[in-house]
């Protein structure tokens, strides 16, 4: 039972030292990403109330150059949404999870089925 609160407490602490940087930089990812969303969009806003002014003023020159604007904000609004804000790609996450978990998992087993065998 000794060995078993020491492999879980080492566990926990390789866990601990593992993820606690990693979640730290995520907020940090995170946060920057809702900032410039929030940035791109007060510029979208502010391109539609353009966009609306010159419709309610019938002064449609310049039209093309709002526009290419407006396509722009959204070109930037798809690539900051995709910018992942974990420090990883899925597929390692699920690499180092198997490569941690199934090895103790099949330890914990062994270990269980040898004290009911005994």
């Amino acid at each position: 039972m000794k060995t078993m609160i020491k492999l879980l407490a080492v566990l926990a602490l390789a866990l601990a030292t593992f993820v606690l940087p990693l979640t730290g930089i995520h907020r940090l990812l995170a946060a920057e990403k809702k900032r410039m969303l929030s940035e791109q969009a007060a510029r979208m806003r502010e391109a539609i109330d353009d966009l609306h002014r010159r419709m309610d003023q019938h002064k449609l020159q310049g039209m093309d150059d709002l526009n290419k604007a407006m396509a722009s904000l959204e070109l930037e609004h798809t690539t900051l949404t995709r910018i992942p804000t974990w420090p990883w790609e899925p597929a390692t996450l699920r690499g180092v999870i198997v490569a941690l978990v199934l090895p103790i998992l099949i330890w914990l087993i062994q270990f269980g089925l040898g004290r009911l065998l005994r």
